[in-house]
């Protein structure tokens, strides 16, 4: 499983316990990360691999995307590596809220220099 699969099946799952959601592509990929365009090809990966099903929403400008027992299963199997390896790199950064403000730090005297 990708990283963007990851993001993918586990704000699926977030939205509506599961049960699926009704959102425009674009706000699927606002979401995760990821251009939409990128988002399309991804879930389509994801339908023919059986972790989602892609339907026709109330709106036609949205999509229903639900995980498959086949999706909910990947991701209960996913979860715990995942939180394992955050664990790893938190350890090895160190102070996560002070490195996140160092990088903003970093970004705006990058700015400035511009």
């Amino acid at each position: 499983m990708t990283n963007t699969q990851f993001s993918t099946l586990a704000v699926i799952s977030l939205s509506e316990g599961s049960a699926g959601i009704d959102l425009t592509m674009s706000e699927l990929a606002a979401r995760i990360g990821v251009e939409r365009t990128t988002l399309t090809r991804n879930l389509e990966v994801m339908r023919r691999d059986g972790l989602v099903r892609v339907m026709a929403g109330a709106d036609a400008r949205c999509k229903r995307i639900e995980l498959t027992a086949k999706g909910r299963a990947a991701l209960q199997k996913a979860v715990p590596l995942w939180r394992g390896v955050q664990a790893e790199v938190t350890a090895s950064v160190g102070d996560w809220p002070r490195v996140r403000r160092d990088i903003a730090n970093l970004g705006q005297a990058a700015e400035a220099c511009r």
